[in-house]
């Protein structure tokens, strides 16, 4: 049985345990596809953050925490990068941000700017209709 749920509604059951890999980017639906593949049983979920206009961390981290911060850090992050005239488009975005587990540095983390509607599925990346 499949199952869709909105990343905000969504935990991981013992985030640490997973293994998160950006798999695909559809430039022209900006949509990020990102597996999370269980260290120890290998069940495999697809993240889809829709309307993606930022991604920041590595292509592959352990750790499935995502958070989805106040609009004000989205607005900071983009105003930091420069892009001020953005206003319009960011007031649609957020920020998710994930902890890498087992980071140097605590402050190293995965940051999506995208639409509020991620999402979660148990549908492989490969058998979505796009």
């Amino acid at each position: 049985m499949s199952f869709v749920k909105g990343l905000d509604e969504f935990s991981f059951p013992s985030p640490n345990e997973w293994y998160c890999q950006v798999v695909q980017y559809y430039r022209g639906h900006s949509e990020l596809q990102v597996m999370a593949q269980h260290m120890v049983t290998g069940e495999a979920l697809t993240i889809v953050f829709v309307a993606t206009i930022y991604f920041e961390g590595p292509l592959m981290w352990r750790g499935a925490d995502f958070t989805l911060e106040p609009q004000e850090k989205c607005e900071a992050l983009m105003q930091q990068l420069g892009e001020i005239d953005l206003k319009i488009v960011l007031e649609a975005r957020r920020l998710f941000s994930g902890r890498i587990f087992k980071a140097p540095d605590l402050s190293t983390r995965v940051r999506i700017v995208a639409g509020e509607s991620a999402f979660v599925t148990d549908k492989k990346y490969s058998t979505l209709p796009y």
